[in-house]
């Protein structure tokens, strides 16, 4: 199992020295912010929000950080289990229906992205996902592939935050992105940046450097 100390993996558009304030992905995609520092195990998930010319960092979690780890059943768990299945998105969540298919999804990396039921449940997502499949408009498929990418993060936001209201400092997930891996990466999401060490930041030019990690 992995050591929840780290290190993990951030990336980011531009470089910055303390936590209090890390740049969004891009101001102009109008991408809805997180209330909490997403780093991953694995660099290659960083590598997914710094761009074409951003860069990546390392960092630790310092061992007075209060965690939740979702891999791992626990009465907290169970409790914030509860609390995402009584929210409005939680409620339509196809896979919510046992503690068992909870734990199972935190640990598959299912849990954080978003499964419904059928088209009824979420119209409006499933008409931008056909047009993220179908349309030869760019303008149309761009608008589309916010408007999910927006869903997406608050769907996250649905299944980590309410953690922080628990009086945890940081949560640990699993998070599978298919597009990179069949193989989930393991996520740490953490709100208060004071239970971070410095971001340092790792040179791209040096060959082999992230290699170790992957």
């Amino acid at each position: 199992m992995l050591r929840i100390r780290g290190p993990w993996f951030h990336g980011a558009r531009c470089c910055f020295r303390e936590w209090g304030c890390p740049p969004l992905a891009s101001s102009s995609q109008s991408l809805i912010p997180h209330s909490f520092i997403s780093l991953s195990s694995n660099p290659k998930y960083a590598e997914l929000h710094k761009g074409l010319h951003g860069r990546i960092c390392t960092a630790m979690l310092l061992p007075a950080a209060k965690v939740l780890d979702l891999r791992i059943k626990s009465p907290d768990s169970f409790l914030l289990y509860k609390k995402v299945k009584s929210t409005r998105l939680g409620a339509k969540y196809h896979g919510l229906a046992s503690y068992a298919k909870w734990h199972e999804a935190c640990r598959a990396g299912s849990i954080l992205r978003f499964v419904f039921r059928s088209e009824k449940d979420h119209p409006e997502l499933f008409v931008r996902q056909e047009i993220i499949r179908c349309s030869a408009n760019d303008r149309e498929v761009s608008e589309a592939v916010l408007y999910t990418h927006n869903f997406t993060r608050e769907w996250i936001e649905a299944v980590i935050g309410p953690a922080k209201e628990m009086g945890y400092n940081a949560v640990v997930c699993n998070e599978l992105e298919k597009t990179l891996s069949s193989i989930a990466s393991t996520q740490l999401f953490v709100f208060n940046p004071e239970c971070l060490s410095p971001p340092n930041w790792v040179n791209p030019l040096e060959p082999g450097l992230l290699a170790e990690f992957q």
